[in-house]
């Protein structure tokens, strides 16, 4: 076979050099993209959180805008109301002067009628004084008359009788008239008083209504204002539905450009892996330049690596041309933009003027207002006056009500007289006496005058009767105007604070409105710079698009062209190279992709099965197995073809049956967690099948490149038995206890591997591991944090030693399935146990301090990783205190089972972690089972307390969440601690369909902050792979994935 020359190899790297440059740039270019379309999507997000805003605007300048005409209707009704209550107002002024006219004119009738009475009443008096004369005249008469005129001297002393009483009577009638006379004066001066004030109440009433219209006429532009308003804002609310069309559009572009920033970050993942890779294999065709067994092997795989690049280019640029960004710049155009800003505008001037009108109809109010409170304090000085009148005006009743009874008792006298004139009569014809009957005539003339007299008192009083009662009247009527213009005087008050309240809650609206307006105004111009901004860069990343295009077609001609260096057909592949020789602490529980959920299967499985996707040298992936990979525009369909010619390891040519017949049966299996986002899968052709996802999910292309997404024919029957699948190597035998044989499987994909065989030794003792490694029967052995201490001793084995960070978690679990019987049932004890360990001194008496304490679920290397987290740092006063809150002031009562698998590191880890639990109070048990055993024990839930580690499948957080702690993982799944939380649960599912990394990064922070407060479990550590290497070993690249070391790359010195 020739050799590959000096020349050759200088001018493959001269190609490879020329391709690294390519793949430099393409990744500058999508870094780029995916750093510019995340800025993007960012601020299209802000975008429409500033339209939303606007919408809240919208609907705040609406319902203020209806508020305002509400309130205008509500306080023009007031103002009506106010209006007819001072119309009220003004007739009881009116009525009242009418009122106080009536009865100032009856008392000016009484005061003549009293001037009358008193002439009548001088008449009395003279008529009394005659009758006086004559009933003593008529007594000597009767006297001088002897016997005959006995009689008639009874009637001459009965009418001294009577005309004493009659002085006594007019005497009183005479002083009842001038108390009334006196009355009527002080009621009239009263009345007089009455003129001044009522003429300022009508003054008052006058000026209130030219401020009630005054104010109507505000209201009525205040109205027509805010009905323009009201129609503004309704165009604009009309508008929110297009403006929520294109926040529709923004999301979906916000999206559209997550998605994009994550192919682009898939990208430039796989160009870079790519680049690792091809400089790895390089350096290996140059170091097996002219070794027989090994050169071959290296050109073919190197060759295989420059088709799967090749391939990738195809896919990438495939992937670029179905991204256009010319449409996605266009969905940034909103056209009525200039439309909402007229609105905006008209809005603003129509709120303005509200706002002037109410200032100054708040002003007329208020002077109303100031108006109504002096009517108010002269209404009530006026009722007091009208108290005073009606007090006098009852004395007058009184008086009149004497005088009416004096009246009564001068019509009875009256009569009185007249019968004693008919008897005086009677006894002078008796006693035939002339000198008698001349009295007897005097007597009737007195009797006729007195009846006369009689009369015209009755008709005083007749007279005055009216006269004072309607006096009364009108005065009553004149209280009831007064204490009912009160009344109305304050209702009015009431009636315009109300109005003066919807006035000012007018004018804290339209301000508010113009508030509203210069937010939205500066909301618009901040969404337009924004927009305008992002539409001017997106040009620039038309061009990053394009140029890209073009260098990967440049890639495409230096790969075609190196290819050509190495002609396939004169690779040569010899049978026999060198076995390479591993090591297990144990046996594998499963052997079959869809049931393998730990680590020590995972590892000797790693050889065995591949998937569509590879890991390189992290835990980044590229496409080994796809020519064509289609993501649909909105990240939910993903159409993949298959390369022609990949083979299984029983012959079986792998089609897209056979990759969704793989994919579907783990979907029904405990590592469903992988296909969690997966809808449906289909096959489309012999070679071409379709997945259908729940959501955009990126990380599902590392999930396809872990075990779960290994391909196997469908005829290769039970995988326990003898897996079957398309790896580098495939399975010859598994001697239980003892190792586990592979051999290379020359058709693989990605080229052969070096080693003809691969024998993993299972050897449970890290001491004997050790001494085989010294005895060189082992080139590669894997061990455990606890050999520290004695290759730290032995300077030949440290010189040896790889030391790699690996993405775990190592922890100590509560099964809540089984704790509801036991104090670990409380959180507090939980809690407190976390803060018992001084992870620092576990670490350094196991591992003298190799190892990293941790704060919580994320190990360093992670983007989850939280550096300011503090977890539950050494606390012991902490615990003491939630032990004390719990009920345990002295510890926990029983002895409690700690559940292990029986190898001597997890014997000492359990026994450090005892020891420590013990100052506490809490007394472990430990009781130890073989792994598989244990760990079907711990996945039924059988365990109280436990010891476990995770490591990492994919490298994504989501990896560490969904598994450990999912309702839907509980048992097998990898949720051993039986811990179920909806709103984790939320939080998990909510990061799984986040595409905004950082969004993402905050959720899964939060999930790990609500499952450090439950406290399921104690988080203690994360650890360092630790890996002894024979010199004579070239090519071993660890990688922390657990499936993604690549022993096909590692061959021996020969």
């Amino acid at each position: 076979m020739e050799m590959t020359g000096e020349k050759t190899l200088k001018e493959i790297e001269l190609h490879l050099q020329e391709i690294m440059r390519t793949i430099e740039d393409i990744s500058s270019s999508t870094e780029v993209i995916y750093n510019t379309n995340l800025k993007f999507s960012g601020e299209i997000e802000e975008i429409n959180k500033i339209l939303e805003n606007m919408f809240a605007k919208i609907q705040l300048f609406v319902e203020a805008a209806g508020t305002i005409v509400d309130r205008v209707s509500s306080s023009r009704i007031t103002l009506e109301k106010t209006t007819s209550t001072l119309e009220k107002i003004v007739s009881y002024y009116k009525a009242l002067l009418s009122s106080s006219e009536k009865a100032l004119k009856g008392f000016e009738e009484l005061e003549t009628m009293g001037t009358r009475i008193f002439e009548l009443l001088e008449r009395l008096e003279s008529i009394n004084k005659t009758s006086l004369s004559t009933a003593r005249n008529a007594e000597i008469k009767a006297y001088h008359a002897g016997e005959g005129g006995k009689g008639f001297e009874i009637v001459a002393r009965e009418l001294g009788e009577f005309t004493k009483k009659s002085i006594a009577l007019v005497e009183d009638i005479m002083e009842t008239i001038k108390t009334l006379k006196e009355e009527s004066i002080l009621v009239r001066e009263h009345f007089k008083k009455f003129e001044e004030p009522i003429q300022k109440l009508e003054k008052g009433v006058a000026s209130l209504n030219d401020g009630i219209e005054y104010i109507k006429e505000s209201f009525k532009s205040i109205e027509e204002y805010s009905k323009l308003v009201g129609e503004e804002g309704e165009k604009q609310d009309r508008m929110r539905a297009e403006l929520q069309r294109f926040t529709g559009e923004l999301s979906t572009l916000s999206q559209k450009l997550l998605l994009n920033s994550s192919r682009a970050n898939f990208i430039t993942g796989q160009k870079i892996t790519m680049g690792e890779i091809l400089s790895f294999l390089f350096e290996q065709l140059r170091n097996t330049s002219g070794n027989e067994t090994l050169e071959g092997i290296a050109k073919k795989k190197f060759v295989a690596h420059l088709v799967i690049l090749s391939s990738l280019i195809d896919i990438i640029i495939t992937e670029l041309s179905s991204i256009d960004v010319s449409k996605m710049r266009q969905s940034l155009k909103l056209k009525d933009i200039d439309r909402l800003k007229e609105i905006i505008v008209r809005q603003e001037n129509l709120s303005k003027e509200i706002a002037s009108y109410a200032d100054e109809a708040i002003g007329a109010a208020k002077q109303l207002g100031e108006n109504l409170e002096k009517m108010e304090e002269m209404n009530k000085s006026l009722l007091e006056k009208i108290e005073e009148i009606d007090k006098s005006l009852q004395r007058v009743i009184e008086g009149f009500n004497q005088l009416k009874k004096q009246g009564r008792n001068t019509v009875s006298a009256t009569e009185n007289l007249r019968i004693l004139s008919l008897y005086a009569k009677l006894e002078a014809v008796r006693a035939e006496d002339e000198n008698l009957l001349v009295i007897v005539e005097q007597m009737a003339e007195l009797s006729s005058q007195f009846k006369s007299a009689s009369r015209e008192i009755e008709d005083f009083v007749k007279g005055i009767k009216e006269s004072i009662f309607s006096t009364n009247e009108g005065i009553s009527e004149m209280g009831a105007y007064v204490g009912e213009t009160g009344k109305n005087l304050l209702q009015s008050e009431q009636l315009l604070s109300e109005a003066e309240e919807g006035i000012s809650y007018i004018t804290s609206i339209s301000n508010e409105l113009i508030d509203t307006i210069n937010q939205q105004k500066e909301i618009t111009d901040s969404f337009l710079g924004t927009i305008t901004r992002i539409s001017s860069e997106m040009e620039s990343n038309i061009r990053i698009y394009s140029d890209l295009q073009s260098g990967l077609r440049e890639e495409k001609g230096e790969v075609g062209a190196l290819t050509s260096l190495l002609p396939f057909r004169e690779f040569h592949i010899p049978e026999k190279t060198f076995t390479l020789y591993l090591n297990s602490d144990g046996d594998p529980i499963n052997l079959d992709p869809a049931y393998i959920g730990d680590a020590t299967s995972n590892f000797f499985v790693n050889q065995l099965y591949r998937g569509l996707f590879e890991f390189g040298f992290s835990a980044r992936v590229y496409a080994t197995l796809p020519e064509f990979v289609k993501i649909s525009e909105n990240g939910r369909r993903i159409s993949i073809r298959l390369k022609r010619g990949i083979k299984a390891h029983n012959g079986s040519l792998i089609t897209a049956e056979d990759v969704v017949f793989s994919f579907k049966r783990v979907m029904n299996s405990p590592n469903a967690v992988f296909f969690e986002a997966v809808d449906d899968i289909k096959v489309i052709d012999n070679f071409t099948f379709e997945i259908s996802l729940k959501y955009p999910y990126i990380p599902l292309f590392s999930n396809l490149a872990t075990i779960a997404g290994s391909i196997i024919p469908q005829d290769a029957g039970n995988l326990d038995l003898h897996p079957i699948g398309i790896g580098p190597y495939r399975f010859v035998e598994w001697q239980k206890g003892k190792e586990f044989r592979l051999e290379r499987f020359s058709e693989y994909t990605g080229g052969s591997g070096y080693a003809d065989e691969i024998v993993i030794k299972i050897i449970p003792d890290n001491d004997e591991v050790i001494e085989r490694f010294k005895a060189g029967e082992l080139d590669i052995v894997s061990l455990g944090l606890s050999s520290i201490p004695k290759l730290e001793k032995d300077p030949e084995l440290k010189a040896r030693m790889i030391r790699v960070n690996s993405l775990d978690i190592q922890y100590f679990g509560f099964c809540f399935n089984k704790i509801d019987e036991t104090p670990f049932k409380d959180v507090r004890v939980r809690r407190a146990m976390s803060y018992m360990i001084d992870r620092e001194k576990y670490l350094e008496i196991l591992y003298m301090g190799h190892g990293i304490p941790a704060k919580g679920l994320f190990p360093p290397g992670l983007d989850t990783y939280n550096p300011s987290l503090r977890g539950y740092e050494y606390n012991p006063e902490k615990a003491r205190e939630l032990l004390r809150e719990a009920g345990y002031p002295d510890g926990l009562p029983d002895k409690y089972y700690l559940d292990i698998s029986s190898s001597k590191v997890n014997i000492r880890r359990a026994e450090v972690l005892a020891d420590q639990f013990k100052q506490f109070g809490i007394n472990l048990e430990i009781r130890t089972r073989p792994w598989g055993e244990f760990l079907d024990f711990v996945h039924r839930g059988e365990a109280i307390m436990f010891l476990l580690g995770w490591n990492t499948d994919n490298g994504d957080p989501d990896n560490f969440l969904f598994p450990l702690f999912h309702s839907k993982s509980i048992g097998e799944g990898g949720n051993s601690t039986y811990y179920s939380n909806p709103e984790v649960d939320r939080l998990i599912e909510l990061g799984m369909q986040e595409l905004n990394p950082q969004r993402r990064i905050e959720i899964y922070r939060e999930a790990e902050r609500k499952i450090l407060e439950d406290a399921p479990m104690i988080f203690l550590s994360h650890k360092y792979d630790i890996y002894l290497v024979q010199d004579d070993i070239m090519g071993f690249k660890p990688n922390p994935i657990s499936h993604g070391t690549h022993y096909e790359h590692v061959y021996k010195e020969l």
